[in-house]
């Protein structure tokens, strides 16, 4: 019998990195502010990094459990 496929749990890094493009779009569009893209790029090479990081150490990304 063939199980049935469960999708895996976001990491909890995925919810950050939509909130902090969020946040920069609205500031973009609030403030007019063009160099806003410039500062969330860097901020997300900053946790895309520590993320990599993280995932080539080993360490877990959420508490769920594994088969």
């Amino acid at each position: 019998m063939v199980e049935s496929i469960r999708p895996a749990a976001a990491p909890a890094g995925g919810v950050g990195r939509r909130a902090l493009v969020t946040r920069a779009f609205r500031l973009e569009w609030l403030l007019g502010a063009w160099w806003i893209d410039g500062v969330t790029a860097l901020a997300l090479v900053y946790v895309l990094v520590k993320e990599g990081r993280e995932a080539w150490q080993g360490e877990e990304c959420c508490d769920a459990e594994t088969p």
